[in-house]
């Protein structure tokens, strides 16, 4: 059955954003998305939906947020990023919105609070701009639009310490030569790296360390400057999501399975197996009988982290979405904030740690709170506890003991999730001329034919891996997960950041 027309000729099909359902976890929804008040003269319409999310905050530290982007085709064409106006939005409420700029056009826009207050936010009939004009369509085109949305936390402006002191647990972790304290981040301008007192330094005596060259030039994000974290990892469901709006030729690029042959069926395609494997569920039910046309993949478990993600799947992902990745000094900014450093530190401040090794309610259900019930329970680390990443959130779902701290709940100092643990993160690393070379542009919401990044020489820059995964062999192994470990800050160069591993992930920013 076709759309119900309406506006004239632009047509409109609802389509709701593949949710996560987590209790205490925020549960953003995204509905009832409609077009409406088209100006055929401006060539502009309005994108109407309805946005919720649960225990929203903004406190005299920072806030939290949901990044809107919308998609859209024409007939059945390739889904392509919308153009949002710099004006003309409407937020019922009082509360914020801010248009994503790369360049002089919108990519997205922040939804967020504008004043102090926590717990759960509605907004109903939310409505962006869209200069449909700016994106080719025409007036009488018939239209398909998708919405979608990812939380986000803001990290805002000032200084913050890198690394630990000098030769302790962590592997490679920065520090200040000279005083082999941890080194001081005041600004943005250029950092030394170097065996001058007072430079930068760390070593590289574990595979992955770096070059311990500089400098770490000025257009380099180093964590000083605020910026936006998502509050979770990139889920299986917003992988799916990611893939179902894909060519068929940049779905094959971004998955382990070529899908592009008829023989195709119930293949799970990031592994390339017919069962599944570290509980990556991303699946192909068929291959579409042998057309060119697109697969539709399905996740029965939208909530889980994505595991098995290469560091280019990771970084199309996030120039799909207009954001870009985060770089290393901007991930230690994340974990520990504006404080001074603990000595051993996880994310959530302290060196105390307890691992998961069950679930209260069913594992996949989107509801299941962790195990055990008692005592500080904030990790998945060790494999053989959990054979696969955990719902994203799932720490800050279940109190143990009736206490919602922020160590009970894994979470950093601004509030964001997981950055210790689950799956390991894709960041741009310092130890190497290529990832020094990053600038911090924003993905402009396109890839390439082949289904990879297209912004500015993302695909050539260094990335490693920050923070640790559930797979790693065992206790002794822990210190990975800490704030300041630089193990696998600087793995891969070019082709290496093909590769993927059962506990590679990530996350992004803007």
């Amino acid at each position: 059955m076709k759309p119900p027309k309406i506006l004239l000729t632009i047509l409109f099909i609802l389509v709701q954003f593949c949710l996560t359902p987590d209790i205490y976890a925020n549960n953003l929804s995204v509905a009832n998305i409609s077009l409406t008040g088209k100006n055929a003269a401006s060539d502009y319409v309005q994108v109407q939906f309805d946005l919720s999310w649960e225990n929203s905050w903004r406190d005299d530290v920072n806030h939290d947020g949901v990044w809107i982007f919308i998609k859209f085709r024409v007939g059945a064409g390739d889904w392509t990023h919308a153009t949002i106006a710099a004006t003309g939005h409407s937020l019922p409420g009082g509360d914020s919105l801010l248009v994503g700029n790369t360049g002089s056009t919108g990519k997205g826009a922040f939804i967020y609070r504008a004043a102090s207050g926590s717990g759960n936010v509605s907004y109903s009939s939310v409505q962006l701009r869209w200069s449909y004009g700016l994106d080719g369509v025409n007036d009488n085109d018939l239209v398909t639009v998708k919405v979608f949305g990812v939380e986000m936390v803001y990290v805002p402006r000032g200084q913050f310490y890198l690394g630990d002191v000098n030769a302790n647990n962590a592997y490679n972790n920065f520090y200040t030569y000279g005083t082999d304290g941890p080194y001081q981040v005041t600004s943005e301008s250029a950092i030394t790296v170097g065996t001058s007192s007072g430079n930068l330094y760390y070593a590289a005596d574990v595979s992955g360390g770096g070059d311990q060259s500089g400098p770490i030039p000025v257009d380099f994000p180093k964590g000083y400057d605020s910026f936006w974290s998502m509050k979770y990892e990139i889920t299986q469901g917003q992988y799916t999501d990611f893939l179902n709006t894909l060519t068929r030729s940049q779905q094959n690029t971004r998955t382990e399975t070529d899908v592009s042959t008829d023989a195709i069926t119930n293949i799970y395609v990031m592994t390339n197996s017919q069962t599944v494997s570290q509980k990556n569920n991303i699946v192909c039910p068929s291959s579409g009988n042998g057309t060119f046309y697109p697969v539709t993949f399905s996740c029965s478990t939208p909530d889980y982290a994505a595991n098995y993600l290469s560091a280019d799947d990771v970084a199309a992902y996030l120039d799909w979405a207009a954001l870009r990745p985060i770089t290393e000094l901007e991930f230690e900014k994340a974990c520990r904030g504006q404080g001074a450093v603990v000595q051993d530190e996880f994310a959530w401040g302290s060196t105390t740690y307890g691992e998961i090794t069950g679930f209260v309610g069913t594992d996949g259900s989107g509801t299941e709170t962790k195990s055990p019930t008692t005592g500080t329970v904030n990790l998945n680390f060790v494999a053989g506890n959990i054979s696969g990443p955990v719902r994203v959130g799932i720490f800050a779902a279940s109190a143990n003991g009736g206490s919602y701290t922020r160590e009970n709940a894994g979470a950093s100092y601004w509030g964001i999730m997981e950055l210790s643990g689950n799956v390991s993160e894709m960041t741009v690393t310092v130890g190497t001329s290529y990832g020094r070379g990053f600038a911090g542009e924003p993905g402009d919401g396109a890839l390439d034919g082949n289904g990879d990044a297209n912004s500015t020489s993302w695909s050539v820059y260094a990335y490693g891996n920050r923070g640790g995964a559930y797979n790693y062999a065992s206790n002794s192994s822990i210190s990975v997960a800490e704030v300041s470990s630089r193990a696998d800050a600087a793995y891969g160069v070019g082709s290496g950041n093909s590769t993927r591993d059962v506990g590679y992930g990530g996350r992004g920013g803007r």
